[in-house]
Formats: structure tokens, sequence, C-alpha cells
């Protein structure tokens, strides 16, 4: 009977530990003071204690649905010693070397609750997306370490006060990509220290112009056609209806002008959408990513109707291209409150037409606003992100780089 108690028991502990779904969240309330110990007790029991074969600074956990803002991140700043491990499948388009972790049930909690026996010793454990933090935040727990999720934008609705939950009673620590974000959190009661904040590096468009070339040959854009380009990822709320919408509008008013928007799971619905305008022939859905777009286009959109992530708005910027953007408090802090872009009123089609609109006809217009769109890009840069995120490591209790 002990012999079939025990390991139920370790089960029941390992679980409370790790749940924070609605339904079970009273009774961990309940048990947590109890068995999170006796959970932790079991981990080194077992042998299962991080392992001092290999001391890797940063532990970096991902998941088959981190952001693409994300990934772009990770893929800049990790440094070379890091390791990344990814609960369950791993996402398609990082270019790093990762490690599989099982996820038991697809409970990404259970995978967190394997990791100390599988990972070398860490400092830190840094997760790119919420459901990659939930195995993180055992696996921090168990070692005693500190958890960090990087976030592309302000979560919301349920995801924020999901969010909320976590950096109050789990002391989970979170990166927003600018202050407004930040205060945005903290105004809705989250520990200010929680909450810090890590601008988007900027990726390097390199060389722009052998770029700008090859992407327009493979588009079937000739060089004397104005391309506008969103290059924001595909998802919901950013915006590529809008512009599809708007560049229709353009175009009836005269300028020939083409839209080029990335691929994605969406793809099919702003195919649909973009045909209904009449205009859906000048609007290209290319596999590229975010810099083959920006280098291709004369101008890039940016008409979310909320923020969404403002990786590609960074890029865009360093690479000096005149942008037309929703006014949102995210992209309104990274472009000086519009002294870097053309800013609109979300889900103003007409506004954002009207703007796009001056760009083509206007080049005096669309060379100074790429002057000061460069301005503004050059603070994004990949070294200041690292000096940034070198210091929020530290202040979590990271070593410092050797």
């Amino acid at each position: 009977m002990m012999h079939l108690g025990f390991p139920v028991l370790k089960a029941f502990a390992s679980w409370v530990l790790s749940a924070r779904d609605t339904t079970s969240a009273t009774l961990c309330a309940a048990c947590r003071t109890f068995f999170v110990p006796l959970a932790q007790g079991f981990a080194f029991a077992d042998g299962a204690g991080v392992s001092s074969a290999r001391m890797t600074r940063v532990l970096h956990m991902v998941d088959r649905d981190v952001p693409a803002d994300c990934l772009a991140q990770l893929a800049l700043l990790a440094d070379k010693g890091d390791e990344v491990v990814s609960v369950g499948a791993p996402p398609a388009d990082l270019n790093a070397a990762i490690r599989v972790e099982h996820a038991p049930l697809g409970l990404a909690s259970l995978a967190g609750r394997r990791m100390p026996r599988r990972v070398g010793e860490f400092g830190i454990v840094h997760a790119w997306s919420p459901r990659a933090a939930q195995a993180g935040a055992v696996l921090a727990r168990l070692a005693g370490r500190e958890l960090l999720l990087t976030l592309p934008a302000l979560p919301r609705g349920n995801a924020l006060d999901e969010l909320l939950a976590r950096l109050r009673d789990d002391a989970w620590t979170v990166t927003v990509p600018t202050r407004a974000a930040r205060d945005a959190l903290v105004a809705r009661q989250a520990p200010e220290g929680r909450v810090r904040v890590l601008p988007p590096p900027a990726a390097t468009i390199d060389p722009p112009e052998q770029r700008r070339m090859r992407v327009r040959e493979q588009l079937g854009v000739g060089e004397s056609e104005f391309l506008l380009a969103a290059p924001a990822p595909l998802v919901r709320g950013a915006g590529h209806e809008m512009v599809a919408w708007a560049h229709a509008i353009v175009r009836e008013i005269g300028p020939r002008a083409k839209v080029v928007a990335p691929d994605g799971l969406r793809a099919g619905e702003l195919r649909t959408f973009a045909d209904s305008t009449g205009f859906g022939a000048d609007v290209r859905i290319a596999p590229l990513d975010a810099r083959d777009l920006i280098a291709a286009g004369d101008a890039t959109a940016f008409l979310c109707k909320f923020d969404c992530g403002v990786q590609a708005l960074a890029t865009a910027l360093a690479a000096g291209k005149p942008i037309v953007a929703s006014s949102t408090p995210d992209i309104r802090e990274l472009t000086g409150d519009g002294e870097g872009a053309m800013l609109c009123a979300p889900g103003k089609a007409r506004e954002a037409a009207a703007a796009i609109l001056k760009l083509v006809e206007e080049p005096d217009t669309s060379a100074a606003l790429a002057v000061r769109a460069l301005e503004r890009g050059a603070r994004l840069t990949v070294a200041s992100a690292r000096k940034t995120l070198t210091e929020i490591y530290t202040s979590l209790g990271a070593d410092s780089p050797a």
C-alpha cells in the first residue's frame, strides 16, 4: 500500500505545484503551502536536482507558438553558450540548436517537472511564450531560480488577467517593449519590480539594395512601381486587412501602388478580403521574413487595431523607411509621438489612405519622413537591447557573463 501511495502522492504534489487552470485554482491555493515544499523535496530526493555538469547562464524556453517578434528577439539576443529547450514541438522558424522536452498529456507544467534531470546548471529561466513560461516556472521553482517571460505586447482579456495573477502570486518577472506597456500593467496592480522594459532590437538589413532588387524581382514588382510593405506578423489585430482597404481607397483615387504582406495562418482571410476590394491582384502575400518585406518596400504600414508587437516596426525605423502606422501606445512611443512616422487613428481606413497617398505623390515628404525614422531607429540597436537584458538577468540573480 505504501509502495502505491508514495508515487501517487508525488504526482499529486507535482500537480498542485504547477497547476494554474481555473478549475484547480481554489484547491491549489488551499494546498500549495503544504505541497510546494513536499514536491520540491521529491524532486531533489529523486536526484532530479539541477546537474552541475555544465553551467548555462540562461536557459531559454520556447514552444511551437512563440510569437514571431519573440523568435526574432531570441535569435538576436541569445548568447552562444545559452541553451534553448522547447516544450513539445519546437518553433519552425528558429534557426538554433533546440532540445525538445516532451510535455506529458500536453501539459507544459509536467514538462517542467521532468526537466531538472535533463538540463545542466543555469542561472535563470527565460521563457519566450506564456506556455513555455508554465514549464519554466516549475523548473525555476525546483531549482531555486527566477523566471523571466518576454512578451511582444500587452496581453488582452483573459490573458492579461492570467499574467497579472502570475506576477502577483507566483513572482514571475515579465518584459514588455515599451514604458507605455509597463505603465499599463502597473496601473492594473502588477508589482512594479516585476515588470521590465526591453525595447525591441532592430534587425540589420544587409545588403539593403541587393535585397531590395532580389525581393522585388521575386514579387514581380518593377523598380518604378510604388510598393507598400506590411511586414508585421500576420496575426489577428495586426491590421493587414486595414492596409488592403486603405490601398483600395488609394487605387480608387488613381495612383498605382502595390502591397506585400507576409504569409501565415491568416493568409486565406487576408486574400479573401483583398480580393473583395476589387484590387486584390495588387496585393501580394509572400513567404518572406520582415527584413525582406521592409527592404523591398518604398514605405511600410503598421495599421494594427491594437498593439500586437513592434519588432518589425523597429527594423523599419532603423532601415530608414517612411512609415504609416496606427496611433497605439507602443507605436507612439517608438516613433516619438509621430516624429518618425505618419500616425493615424486605429481603424480609420480613409485617414490611413490619405497618409499613404501623400507618400506616393510627395517624394520630398517621404524622404524627410525616412530621415526622421532613421534617427528614431538608431536608438534601437542590438547592443543596447543586450545591455538592457544583461542588467535584467543580473538583477534577477543570474551571474554576469564571463
